[in-house]
């Protein structure tokens, strides 16, 4: 999140005029750097909630500060986990368009348990849900722009498709 943020600032003082995030085959990452880089991009809204057996929610807030610049997001069915949760957030509270194929589906919590002989038991604690209440994990998110990547051809269809978006 340092360096987005760091890397966010140069190009919001050198003027550019669109930026497109790559996320595809992003296997996700630390759940409070994702939540920080939601909320540089999105303004005053709810970037993501866990529930957990009990239907207990904790909810994670952006702040009313957000870039000023157009962005786009690209996800494909590597996008996973908190790449898949910083989509969902994006795409709920319509900060900027998804676009790509259909993501991964990991948006829970687990922990790993050692036991005594030396084997592990991993428990799955809590679920991750998109601002709006749908369900990340088994699902996936689906972007707004579908755009496969034909690997037939020398072209990033989805990069192009992005490209032609922003102009």
């Amino acid at each position: 999140d340092k360096d987005f943020q760091l890397t966010l600032n140069q190009l919001e003082e050198s003027g550019v005029k669109g930026i497109i995030i790559d996320l595809r085959n992003n296997g996700g990452g630390l759940i409070d750097s994702g939540i920080k880089i939601a909320d540089m991009l999105l303004g005053e809204g709810t970037i993501t909630y866990l529930e957990n057996n009990k239907k207990e929610r904790t909810y994670y807030n952006s702040d009313d500060s957000a870039t000023g610049i157009p962005y786009l997001l690209l996800i494909n069915e590597g996008t996973a986990s908190t790449s898949e949760i910083l989509a969902a957030a994006i795409q709920d509270n319509q900060g900027g368009r998804v676009i790509g194929t259909k993501s991964f589906g990991k948006g829970v919590v687990q922990s790993v348990e050692m036991l005594t002989d030396g084997d592990a038991l991993k428990l799955t604690v809590m679920q991750y849900y998109s601002p709006k209440g749908k369900t990340i994990h088994g699902k996936g998110v689906t972007p707004e722009v579908i755009v496969e990547d034909i690997e037939a051809t020398p072209l990033d269809e989805p990069l192009e498709k992005a490209i032609q978006l922003l102009q």
